[in-house]
């Protein structure tokens, strides 16, 4: 049959005793953590801090903004642009004009249409 002791030396260590034990080595642990003269953190005034907390600042105003406009308001101003849009769009060119020359970006030249 075991027992709840633990003998060591020839002292007898109950569950009660070695709770008490890590207990107080927890407790000196945390003195030694308090008071270490290595682990001070001094606190300084920053600028990037100030300019990063004003860009947060901006970023959750905008999400705020966003936030407030429904799904149903976006569509109906999205449908308001479009019929804008058609209005005021000119007719497409014929397909009977004159062929016109293209722009190549990458070599920033013309080239003139295929015949």
């Amino acid at each position: 049959m075991q027992s709840d002791t633990i003998s060591w030396f020839d002292y007898p260590f109950t569950s009660g005793d070695l709770i008490l034990a890590a207990a107080i080595l927890l407790v000196l642990a945390a003195f030694l953590l308090i008071f270490s003269s290595r682990r001070k953190v001094a606190l300084q005034h920053s600028d990037v801090t100030e300019e990063l907390m004003l860009y947060l600042a901006r970023i959750s105003d905008a999400l705020e903004i966003q936030s407030s406009r429904t799904p149903e308001r976006v569509l109906a101003e999205m449908a308001a642009a479009i019929k804008q849009q058609n209005n005021l769009a000119a007719p497409p060119p014929s397909l009977e004009s004159e062929p016109r020359s293209v722009r190549v970006p990458r070599f920033n030249v013309e080239m003139p249409p295929e015949r």
